[in-house]
C-alpha cells in the first residue's frame, strides 16, 4: 500500500474549484458580453426612435401636400416659399416644412415640400408633385 504526500503533485491535480486567474477570466468575458449587449440594445432603441420621427415627417408631408392638392391650379404659385411646422408655431415645433412651387413648363407647375429640422437645419424628408392646369 502506498501513501500519498499532502503536498505532492498528484494530490495539486486533484482540487476542486476555481482559481483566482479563472474568476477573472470569467468576469472579463461576462463583463464584455454585457458591453456588447448594452450597446446593441441603445443601438436598437435609437434606431426605433429614428424610425418613429422619420414617420410622422412623412405624415406631415403628406398632410401638407393633400392641403395643396385641395388649393386651385391659380393659387398655386402663390405658396411658394410658405412654411409648414409640426407644432403650434415655430419655437415650440422640430419640423419644418417649405413649399417651393415654380412654372416647370405652360400649364404645369411643380410642387415641392422640404422637411427639415429645426435644431440642425438637415433635410428630412423631400415630396415632389407636378400639377397641371387641365
Amino acid at each position: 500500500m502506498r501513501l500519498r504526500h499532502p503536498h505532492s503533485c498528484a494530490a495539486s491535480l486533484d482540487r476542486r474549484g476555481m482559481t483566482l486567474l479563472e474568476v477573472a477570466i470569467a468576469a472579463v468575458i461576462v463583463a464584455s458580453i454585457m458591453v456588447v449587449s448594452n450597446a446593441a440594445f441603445l443601438s436598437s432603441f435609437s434606431a426605433t426612435e429614428r424610425a418613429q420621427d422619420l414617420r410622422s415627417v412623412g405624415l406631415l408631408l403628406d398632410t401638407v401636400m393633400e392641403d395643396v392638392a385641395a388649393q386651385p391650379y391659380g393659387n398655386l404659385l402663390s405658396l411658394n416659399g410658405n412654411q409648414v411646422f409640426d407644432g403650434t408655431n415655430a419655437e415650440s415645433s422640430r419640423v419644418r416644412v417649405t413649399i417651393e412651387t415654380f412654372q416647370a413648363e405652360v400649364d404645369l407647375v411643380q410642387v415641392r415640400a422640404i422637411a427639415t429640422e429645426i435644431d440642425t437645419g438637415r433635410e428630412v424628408g423631400r415630396v415632389v408633385s407636378l400639377r397641371s392646369a387641365r
